[in-house]
C-alpha cells in the first residue's frame, strides 16, 4: 500500500466523502497525519545540499523582514469560472 498522497489515503477510507467533512475535522486529520513526522528521533547537522528530503528539528525564523516592503503575494482576483465564455475575452477590473 502506497500512502504518499492525500488521494491515496482517501482511497483507503471506506465511506470517505470529502464534501461531508467539517474544516475542524480536516485540521485534526492533518495533525494526526503529520504527527509521526513531527517527532524527530535523532538530530544531526548536515550541509544544505545534503538536507534534501529531510525534516528540520527546529523552526528557522528569519531575523529580518523578507521582503523588506509590503508583500502582495496573497492579492489576486476572484471571478465566476462558470460564467466564462470561450468566444469572449475575460476582462478583470
Amino acid at each position: 500500500m502506497n500512502l504518499k498522497t492525500i488521494d491515496a489515503i482517501a482511497a483507503e477510507l471506506q465511506g470517505y466523502d470529502p464534501k461531508s467533512l467539517r474544516a475542524s475535522d480536516v485540521g485534526l486529520f492533518l495533525e494526526r497525519l503529520v504527527e509521526p513526522v513531527a517527532q524527530v528521533a535523532q538530530v544531526e547537522q548536515v550541509g544544505v545540499f545534503d538536507a534534501l528530503q529531510r525534516v528540520l528539528a527546529d523552526d528557522i525564523v528569519s531575523p529580518i523582514s523578507v521582503p523588506p516592503h509590503d508583500n502582495s503575494a496573497m492579492d489576486g482576483f476572484a471571478f465566476d469560472g462558470a460564467a466564462l465564455r470561450a468566444d469572449a475575452p475575460l476582462t478583470l477590473t
